[in-house]
Formats: structure tokens, C-alpha cells, sequence
């Protein structure tokens, strides 16, 4: 298990179904967005001599975050990812079919998972699985066993996104599933539920635009490569790693763009 626990299936990152991990690949990051509410990171990985996968990274506000896989052309095999939760979480299917509920009995905050895309995707729950490996986390010296939802894009399916939003002790959970409109990969746009408002937040291209319910409209312009627009860099990061901090401790999900 030592192979797969350091390979795709120890991590969350989207993969292609036996690609190995010393795959030759490069890693970019093609822009990011933030102001005080709302952050972005648009990462592509490129396989050499093959397809490219890319991930976007979207805190909508404090407790709701998307992740965005894509493919800019489908592929004929599955890829594959994997949401671990620690392993004190208490984790259920919603009813819905496509979502999950972990619940953090000392505190009785909740999370909750949407798993959305271009075609249903196969959910499969793995908990202390050797094979296929999946369902582990190392608390101490030990291994041990946990919640984890591998989430698998069928062949020919340009895109799944997953939903995360953490939610208060008391507060109802949302009645209404996250919606996803997905046109391109820098073209789509989404609605949720955060708490009694709802959430629509697009993405046009080098443009992101927020409808945060009661608190109005926001526009945030996104920085790409150019050397002369990563001035703010340095800032982001900081920022970035200060909400990373704060989401730490309710689950192994902060790993998505924290390391």
C-alpha cells in the first residue's frame, strides 16, 4: 500500500485510471483572482506527449468552495479523484444520489459534498481499501481507516466539479443542490446556497463576477501570465495561506490547493 499511499491515490489530485506517478508531466499556474470575499487559482497539468488536465480552485465566500477538473478534449479513459475526510467525520449520503453530508459530532458542524458534471459520475465510497487503495489517513505512526469518495469522470466527460460548504451548528442544510453551467473551461458559471441566500459566481474568460445575494454585485479581473500583472502575487499567496490555516481544522479537504 506504501506505493499507492504516495502515488494518485494518496492525494486529491485528478488522474488519469493507471497513470503512474513518475509520469513525465509539467505543472503551471495560468492565473488566479482575489479580493476579501472571493479567491481563484486556474492550475493546468500537462502530461508530456498527452492530454492536459486542469483544476480550478474557486472559496466562493468563507465556507463554500468549488473545484473545477476539466479536460480540453475527452478522453477514452476514466480520471479519477479522491476526497478523503479525517477520520472522526461521521459521512452519509445526502438522498440526493450525487451528494454527501460529514458531520463532526463534537462540534456539530457539517459538510457538505455535491459531485457534479457533463455526465453522472460513479461515486464510490472506499474506507481502509487496499484494492482499489483509498480510504486512508496517517494519524501518528499508524494508518487509519477513513471516509473517502473517489469520484470518476467517465470516458468522453469534459468536466466534474465538486461543490464543498461548511456548514454551522443550528443552521438548516441547503434545499436546493448546487447548479453547474459549464461551457468551456474558462466559461462557465455556478449558483449555491450559502446559509438563507444563494451564490452565483461566473467565470468569462480573464473576467469573474459575483452575485452574492443580498450583498449585491462583485467583479474581480483575473491576473494571467504576464510578468507585468503578478505584482499582487506575493499578497495572494499570504492571503491564501491565511484561509488555508482557518480550514484546517475541519478536514483533510483543505489539502486541495494548501500544500
Amino acid at each position: 500500500g506504501r506505493t499507492e499511499a504516495t502515488g494518485w491515490r494518496g492525494s486529491n489530485a485528478s488522474h488519469i485510471r493507471g497513470e503512474a506517478a513518475t509520469s513525465a508531466r509539467t505543472t503551471a499556474l495560468l492565473a488566479y483572482a482575489a479580493d476579501e470575499h472571493s479567491h481563484l487559482l486556474d492550475i493546468v497539468r500537462t502530461i508530456d506527449g498527452g492530454p492536459r488536465l486542469r483544476r480550478q480552485i474557486v472559496q466562493i465566500d468563507d465556507k463554500t468552495w468549488l473545484v473545477l477538473d476539466s479536460l480540453a478534449t475527452p478522453l477514452t479513459q476514466p480520471v479519477d479523484r479522491l476526497w478523503t475526510l479525517a477520520p472522526h467525520l461521521v459521512a452519509e449520503d445526502d438522498g440526493s444520489g450525487d451528494g454527501v453530508i460529514a458531520t463532526d459530532a463534537s462540534t456539530s458542524w457539517r459538510l457538505e459534498m455535491h459531485f457534479l458534471s457533463q455526465h453522472p459520475p460513479a461515486v464510490r465510497l472506499l474506507r481502509g481499501s487496499l484494492e482499489p487503495f483509498g480510504g486512508w489517513v496517517m494519524n501518528g505512526p499508524r494508518p487509519t481507516p477513513s471516509a473517502s469518495y473517489e469520484v470518476t469522470q467517465e470516458p468522453g466527460s469534459r468536466w466534474v466539479a465538486t461543490v464543498f460548504s461548511l456548514v454551522p451548528p443550528g443552521t438548516k442544510l441547503g434545499s436546493t443542490r448546487p447548479v453547474m453551467q459549464y461551457n468551456a473551461e474558462d466559461d462557465w458559471s455556478v449558483s449555491v446556497n450559502a446559509g438563507p441566500r444563494a451564490i452565483a459566481m461566473q467565470r468569462r474568460h480573464d473576467q469573474l463576477f459575483i452575485d452574492d445575494g443580498g450583498a449585491g454585485e462583485r467583479h474581480i479581473g483575473l491576473m494571467t501570465r504576464q510578468p507585468s500583472r503578478w505584482r499582487n502575487a506575493t499578497r495572494f499567496k499570504k492571503r491564501w495561506r491565511a484561509r488555508c490555516v482557518n480550514s484546517n481544522a475541519f478536514s483533510h479537504i483543505s489539502s486541495i490547493a494548501c500544500g
